[in-house]
């Protein structure tokens, strides 16, 4: 069932394929869906010759339920009009979430603020409040530049490493509530193997290798000690689940080396993390390797070709499903979690539905090469003031009070005390 709301956000229509006689039929519908956004599309046709078509007009709403059961509200960006041989009605509308676009979010850097927290500050002033929120920890927010809060959101979605998603609430025909959720998986594990060979022709595969993440070997770097000694893993030695020698500060994937090494020689990139002890340091940068050491990869196909393929015909593929993926192109084999990335969903004829299985989410960052620079000199004196007794003081303004080292709150100025 789709609803048509006009620019008042007044119901004016119902579109549905129960076949009532006073109901408009639609067809050809198409829902698009973005995971790595949060943002969606959704278009259709309708008879232009139904009495209810008149009503639609561009700026108007339209709401329908989305897989996971969830309302969805889309502004009316285009509608187009054909006559040859059949009257029709074309209606592209887009997630009416990105009416953030015109809501501007200034300079300013918020400190050990939690999701919620830093949801409520971006949304304030919209139409839009935090919905469903995950807890991610406690993390620092710059936002250098002017931007509009679609940018702000992504951000944080990047930051937290959550997942966006709009969505609204709908009540005896009105829009009482507009949520952004924020939450840390979309989709469900379904534990479900799918194995791509040469043999399968009708899906479409892509390797992007100019992924900059890309490494097959990572030093790893932690805070530094009361000596202003840093931090590293180089004194252990490790044999198992993963070999890395006494002696050396950065552990490799000798497979990775070989699949995308050049002439052999590692990808070396370096990692950080906050901590003085060795081993954490250590297990923590053999995760990220492990996240790192494949390139962008995905596979286009159909819903149903999928779900045959895993022998899931009785389950829906949604929107940030992960599942086994065995690609036997590669030598040897390749072993990762692939997740839908995008999905197609046509609800008059799901024969339709497609989807892109990828491993990687394309991600950006506001934190500038100048901050990055400047959060690795604080991480490596940190302890070094500890151990003096030095007090740090982040906020606006610099302190009265003597014995401190004020940092204010975008990082750009600092101020000790000379007593």
């Amino acid at each position: 069932m789709i609803f048509y709301m006009d620019r008042h956000e007044k119901v004016q229509a119902i579109f549905t394929n129960n076949g009532s006689p006073d109901s408009c039929p639609y067809y050809d519908d198409l829902l698009k869906e973005d995971l790595d956004t949060g943002a969606s599309s959704y278009e259709f046709w309708i008879p232009s010759n139904h009495p209810k078509s008149n009503e639609i007009e561009e700026g108007g709403f339209i709401v329908r339920k989305n897989l996971d059961d969830n309302l969805v509200m889309f502004t009316v960006m285009r509608i187009e009009e054909t006559h040859s041989g059949s009257s029709d009605k074309y209606i592209y509308a887009e997630n009416a979430g990105l009416e953030l676009l015109n809501d501007i979010f200034r300079p300013a850097t918020h400190m050990s603020k939690n999701a919620s927290q830093i949801l409520d500050i971006v949304l304030q002033d919209t139409r839009w409040i935090k919905g469903e929120v995950d807890y991610f920890g406690v993390e620092n927010f710059y936002f250098e530049d002017y931007q509009n809060v679609v940018s702000a959101l992504q951000y944080i979605s990047d930051r937290l490493s959550g997942e966006l998603s709009f969505r609204v609430k709908m009540q005896n025909g009105e829009i009482v509530a507009r949520y952004v959720d924020l939450i840390t998986k979309r989709g469900t594990d379904t534990k479900k193997r799918f194995t791509y060979n040469k043999d399968i022709t009708s899906i479409r595969k892509k390797v992007d290798m100019t992924n900059p993440n890309l490494v097959t070997a990572l030093i790893g770097v932690g805070k530094a000690d009361a000596k202003g000694l840093i931090t590293t893993f180089k004194a252990i030695s490790k044999s198992t689940p993963y070999y890395k020698p006494a002696g050396q500060d950065w552990v490799g994937d000798p497979v990775a080396q070989q699949r995308y090494g050049i002439k052999g020689k590692h990808l070396f990139g370096v990692y950080q993390y906050d901590t003085t002890d060795p081993k954490l340091l250590l297990d923590k940068t053999w995760a990220e390797l492990q996240r790192r050491k494949t390139p962008k990869i995905t596979y286009e196909l159909d819903v149903a070709l999928l779900e045959r393929l895993t022998g899931a015909e009785h389950e829906k593929t949604r929107l940030g499903d992960t599942l086994y993926a065995i690609d036997e192109t590669f030598s040897p084999a390749l072993y990762l979690d692939a997740r839908v990335r995008y999905l197609e969903t046509c609800f008059s004829d799901p024969s339709r539905d497609k989807c892109t299985l990828g491993n990687f989410k394309n991600a950006k960052s506001n934190i500038t090469k100048d901050m990055r620079a400047l959060q690795s000199k604080l991480l490596y004196k940190e302890a070094t003031w500890d151990e003096v007794g030095e007090k740090i003081f982040k906020g606006p303004t610099p302190p009265d009070v003597i014995k401190f080292r004020w940092i204010d709150e975008d990082l750009s100025q600092t101020w000790e005390s000379e007593v």
